[in-house]
């Protein structure tokens, strides 16, 4: 007997989607479903290819020393010649050693093991291969569950070549084979998907700029993709929902184990209008080898990459790599020169990265990717659609500077008069309002505002 009539005994017909799901549930690894898909055209083939207790060296999915995330010639994200995520010359958004910003950096294979001898122990699966010998009453009714979980949560498997699939994904780095989604699924084929990334103990500044960044993008109609952490991925999901967007997680745990605990509330609100999506089973924890891999999504379903602040050992210098290798857009925020936790961001300021410094800017890449002849928005805004701006709650010079805006457009030397302050102090406000997205740059030297004020 096979394994796939083993498990059809006890589950019933597996379909192809089922199927895969089963296989990533006994495998416990992304990577090594996508190389036994590969390897055999589908899961069920990949299934009966193997009888229960066949232990042996020829096991497909071997990577080297047997541990699936080994970085050996055909390890996830290797740069060797026939790998999909290949940094040689001829691949779009090429890494290669030339490249200043791939300087020092470590190539996805090399990110750790995918999983570690404890997961494939509670698994049911020995340390001999990365699908060898199962134990059926242990493995079982993990499959089981995870099938019950998809259907209570109300979660959708894409597959690729469906016509729910994200076509994005096709140019992702070893490109998945299956993706869960909790949310609208329809959310991940929308022309215009930014992600913000950044670090998880983001200072005041980048969660500022996240939170702005997001609110501005979801204005001009752009979704926003991020990991749903805690920090600047946090920031950017609250920005876009309260601008009425639609945002995207991406998560490096099963969608019945969302982390951060502290997030489910926002989770909650992501699933209502955008998506949250995870490559792994269900009951998938927190694992740190699953984030690295959950950082090269993030860079396949965005067209461009911002890292808003980012420590020099920061996840988000893996997604920026994914970016390049995936041919993504990749632009780095100006941060301050003193602060710890945004020398990753910097470094990649002096390694040649576009930097990204206002809603102007954005608006640009919204046209280039949508091809509108303008991203701006309309003014005056609908009043049920203008953002509330307290004014309690601003620094003096950015009070002053926005109640002059707000009546009309202003040119900057009106704003020098009338504010009563010196061009330094007027610059700070006016940048400190515009990365906010309350102000506009307009041309000659003006500036404009789509805010309410409440005092």
């Amino acid at each position: 007997m096979d394994m796939l009539e083993a498990l059809e005994t006890r589950l019933g017909t597996l379909d192809e989607p089922r199927a895969r799901s089963a296989l990533l549930c006994l495998l416990q690894d992304a990577p090594a479903l996508r190389r036994l898909v590969l390897r055999h055209g589908t899961a069920r083939a990949a299934l009966a290819a193997h009888s229960p207790g066949n232990a042996g060296s020829h096991s497909p999915g071997n990577a080297g020393s047997h541990s699936p995330g080994n970085a050996g010639s055909h390890s996830p994200g290797n740069a060797g010649s026939h790998n999909p995520g290949n940094a040689g010359s001829h691949s779009p958004g090429n890494a290669g050693s030339h490249n200043p910003v791939n300087a020092g950096w470590a190539d996805a294979g090399d990110l750790g093991p995918a999983t570690p001898s404890a997961a494939a122990d509670a698994a049911g699966l020995h340390e001999t291969a990365p699908f060898a010998v199962l134990d059926l009453d242990k493995v079982v009714p993990r499959v089981e569950e995870d099938f019950v979980l998809q259907e209570k949560l109300g979660t959708r498997m894409l597959l690729p070549g469906e016509p729910d699939w994200p076509r994005l994904l096709d140019t992702c780095v070893n490109p998945p084979v299956l993706l869960h989604v909790l949310g609208n699924p329809e959310v991940l084929r929308r022309p215009a998907p930014l992600a913000l990334v950044g670090s998880r103990q983001a200072v005041q500044y980048g969660g500022r700029v996240a939170a702005s960044f997001a609110s501005a993008w979801a204005r001009m109609g752009g979704v926003v993709v991020s990991g749903g952490a805690i920090g600047v991925d946090t920031a950017a999901h609250e920005g876009c929902l309260a601008a009425g967007g639609s945002t995207v997680a991406i998560m490096g745990t099963g969608l019945a184990e969302l982390h951060p605990r502290r997030n489910q509330a926002l989770f909650s609100a992501i699933s209502e209008t955008g998506a949250i999506a995870s490559e792994l089973p269900m009951r998938s924890r927190a694992m740190p080898f699953n984030f690295p891999l959950r950082n090269r999504l993030i860079a396949a379903l965005s067209k461009a990459v911002v890292v808003v602040q980012a420590r020099r050992d920061s996840g988000a210098l893996h997604t920026a790599h994914f970016a390049l290798k995936s041919g993504r857009l990749l632009f780095t925020v100006p941060a301050p020169v003193d602060e710890e936790s945004c020398l990753g961001g910097l470094d990649l300021l002096v390694q040649g990265v576009p930097a990204m410094v206002g809603t102007a800017q954005l608006q640009g890449l919204f046209a280039q990717m949508t091809g509108s002849p303008s991203a701006s928005p309309r003014l005056p805004l609908e009043p049920g659609r203008r953002i509330v701006v307290r004014l309690s709650d601003l620094a003096p010079a950015e009070r002053n500077v926005l109640e002059l805006v707000v009546q009309g457009t202003c040119h900057v030397d009106d704003l020098l008069a009338a504010g009563g302050m010196e061009g330094r102090e007027l610059s700070l406000a006016l940048l400190s309002l515009e990365m906010r997205g309350w102000v506009e740059k307009a041309p000659g030297n003006r500036y404009i505002s789509s805010v309410r004020l409440e005092r």
